[in-house]
């Protein structure tokens, strides 16, 4: 489940910012960027609601990372559902 959030979170990015949020020229230097779990933010046009969103859905520490039903009833994700 919490794989299938960040999946979500990655897939969120990928639309909002048109790139992946981990891009490296190798598998082993993707491999560190993606444990390190930095990536460049969003664009400042998206709402606070969506940043937080993604950033909820990334977060590095798996026992930190929101958790699906949480998602789900997030205002933001209910208002995109209807």
């Amino acid at each position: 489940e919490l794989s299938d959030v960040w999946a979500f979170g990655c897939v969120v990015y990928e639309m909002c910012a048109l790139k992946h949020p981990f891009d490296a020229r190798n598998q082993a230097a993707l491999l560190i960027k993606i444990l390190r779990g930095q990536y460049a933010p969003i664009s400042g046009i998206y709402s606070d609601d969506l940043r937080d969103l993604i950033d909820g859905c990334m977060r590095r520490d798996w026992t930190k990372r929101i958790k699906l039903p949480d998602l789900l009833d997030t205002a933001s994700v209910r208002g995109w559902a209807q």
